[in-house]
């Protein structure tokens, strides 16, 4: 049993509890840190790094959209006309 525990730090002042302490403070929240980075990326879209609107499938999708809006629009106005 004495194999599998880790023995304790022997600290002679209080000087090497405290900066032992900061230590241990600097670790938490390095990982903190990074399991907060971890969490966030589980559950958020990455960012897309280009711009729809210039990609050529925004533009076909865009020219699309107002090609199906006019062909309705002149489907009502020929509608109505009447």
């Amino acid at each position: 049993m004495t194999e599998q525990t880790r023995q304790r730090p022997q600290y002679t002042s209080l000087n090497e509890i405290q900066q032992r302490k900061a230590e241990l403070l600097k670790e938490i929240r390095k990982d903190s840190k990074e399991m907060n980075t971890l969490w966030h990326g589980l559950f958020n879209k990455p960012v897309a790094k280009g711009r729809k609107g210039l990609s050529v499938s925004g533009i076909v999708n865009t020219g699309a959209g107002v090609v199906d809006g006019m062909l309705f629009a002149w489907k009502l106005y020929r509608k109505l006309k009447k």
